[in-house]
C-alpha cells in the first residue's frame, strides 16, 4: 500500500483511522485507542479514576507481548523496567502506551 502510494495509484482498501492521522502528520489521540482496543482504551481510563492508589497496582514502564506462544517483555520507555507508576507520572505512563500501541507495534 505504501509503494501505491508513493506510485499516485489508487489502491481499494482501507487503513485504519489513527495511520491516516500519523500518515498526513495529525497527532493521534487517547480516544483513537478506543476505536482499535475498547478493552485496552477502558483499562487505561480506569487508571485516570484510580489517582493515587494507581501506585498499588505495582506497575511499571513495561509491557509483555507475547507472539507465536512466546512471551517477551517491551520497555515503553527507556529503562521502563526501572520506572514505577505513580498518580504523577501516570499521563506520561498512559501516551506511552498509546505510542507504543497504535504507532510501535
Amino acid at each position: 500500500m505504501g509503494k501505491a502510494m508513493f506510485d499516485r495509484q489508487l489502491v481499494k482498501g482501507h487503513m485504519v483511522k489513527h495511520l491516516y492521522k500519523h500518515i498526513l502528520g495529525w497527532p493521534v489521540m487517547f480516544s483513537d485507542l478506543k476505536d482499535i482496543d475498547e478493552e485496552y482504551y477502558n483499562s487505561l481510563n480506569s487508571l485516570k479514576a484510580m489517582g493515587a492508589d494507581v501506585e498499588y497496582l505495582y506497575a511499571d514502564f513495561t509491557t509483555t507481548e507475547e507472539t507465536l506462544g512466546v512471551k517477551r517483555v517491551v520497555e515503553l520507555v527507556p529503562g521502563g523496567a526501572d520506572i514505577d507508576v505513580t498518580e504523577e507520572n501516570l499521563p506520561e505512563y498512559i501516551e506511552a502506551c498509546l505510542k507504543y500501541r497504535l504507532l510501535g507495534r
